[in-house]
C-alpha cells in the first residue's frame, strides 16, 4: 500500500504509475507547511532497524534530505539475540540523538524487557521525551521525564486493531491526563489508536481518530515551568495515611480515657 493509492484510478497513472503519484501526493501534503520533526507509531519498524544496514542508512540518509528529526517505534536486539528491547529511537540529519526504552511492557504480550530510565533526548527543537504507548498509562513514567528536564512530548503509540471505540478513546484520554499533570505539550502518533495533538492544559489542538488513515501536524512549544505534581508526586496516598494514623489516635485516646475512669455500683 503506497500513497498513490489515496487519490484511486485517475489520470496520471498511465504516465508515472501509482509511484509516481505517490510523491505528488506526499509532495502536495508537505508543500504547504514546515515540517521540522516526522513522527512513526510505536513498532514502525517491528525490527532492529540498526542492525540492518541498508534500512538503518536510509532512515538516515531521510533526516538528511529532508532536515527534519525523526522519532518513530523499533527494537533493540542483544548481541547474543536472546532478549530485546521495545524502544523510541530519535533521529536527525547528524546523529542518532537517543532511545526511550519503554518501561511498562504490556502484560502477557511478547513486548521487550522492561526499561527503566525516564531521561530527556536532547534535540534541536529543545528536551524532549518520548514515552511509548503503555508508558502513558501510569503517571510516573512522564513525571519522571518532566522532573528530569523534558519540555515537550512525543510519543509513538500502537493500540490494539481489534479494540472497540471505546477503548481507543479511553486510552486516548490518558495522554490528555499526562498532559495536564505535567503542564507539557503532548504529540501521540498512533498506528490504529487515536494520534493527537494536546497542550499544556489537556485540549486538543488536532486528532486524527482511531483507525483513520492520514496525516496529523501541528505546532508544538517547549514548557519549562513545574506544576505542584510534578514536583511533589501523588501525595495523595501519604495525606490519607496520615489522617488515618491521626484518626486512630484519636479513637485510641478515648478508649484509653474510657478504661481509666473508676467503676461505681450500688449493693
Amino acid at each position: 500500500m503506497t500513497a498513490g493509492l489515496a487519490l484511486g484510478p485517475n489520470q496520471l497513472l498511465p504516465w508515472i504509475g501509482v509511484y509516481g503519484v505517490g510523491v505528488i501526493v506526499v509532495l502536495l501534503v508537505m508543500l504547504p507547511v514546515e515540517i521540522d520533526h516526522v513522527v512513526w507509531p510505536e513498532y514502525a519498524v517491528p525490527y532492529d532497524i540498526r542492525a540492518g544496514k541498508a534500512d538503518w542508512e536510509a532512515v538516515q540518509e531521510l533526516c538528511r534530505d529532508r532536515g527534519i528529526t525523526l522519532t518513530f517505534g523499533t527494537q533493540a536486539h542483544a548481541a547474543d539475540g536472546t532478549t530485546w528491547r521495545n524502544i523510541a529511537l530519535t533521529v536527525d540529519p547528524t546523529s542518532d540523538r537517543g532511545e526511550h526504552t519503554k518501561v511498562h511492557p504490556v502484560h502477557f504480550f511478547n513486548d521487550g524487557i522492561a526499561g527503566s530510565s525516564a531521561v530527556p533526548v536532547e534535540t534541536v527543537h529543545g528536551k524532549i521525551g518520548t514515552p511509548i504507548c503503555f508508558d502513558g498509562d501510569y503517571e510516573s513514567v512522564v513525571r519522571r521525564m518532566t522532573s528530569a528536564g523534558v519540555e515537550l512530548f512525543i510519543v509513538p503509540v500502537m493500540d490494539a486493531e481489534s479494540w472497540t471505540a471505546r477503548q481507543h478513546d479511553q486510552h486516548a484520554e490518558l495522554f490528555r491526563i499526562r498532559a495536564c499533570e505535567n503542564g507539557r505539550w503532548v504529540f501521540v502518533c498512533a498506528s490504529s489508536g487515536a494520534s493527537q495533538i494536546i497542550d499544556p492544559n489537556g485540549q486538543l489542538h488536532g486528532r486524527l481518530g482511531a483507525m483513520a488513515d492520514g496525516t496529523l501536524v501541528g505546532s508544538l512549544k517547549k514548557e519549562k515551568r513545574l506544576t505542584f505534581y510534578t514536583r511533589f508526586g501523588w501525595l495523595t496516598p501519604w495525606a490519607v495515611l496520615i489522617a488515618g494514623a491521626g484518626w486512630w489516635g484519636v479513637l485510641l485516646r478515648g478508649v484509653v480515657r474510657d478504661t481509666g475512669r473508676p467503676r461505681v455500683g450500688m449493693a
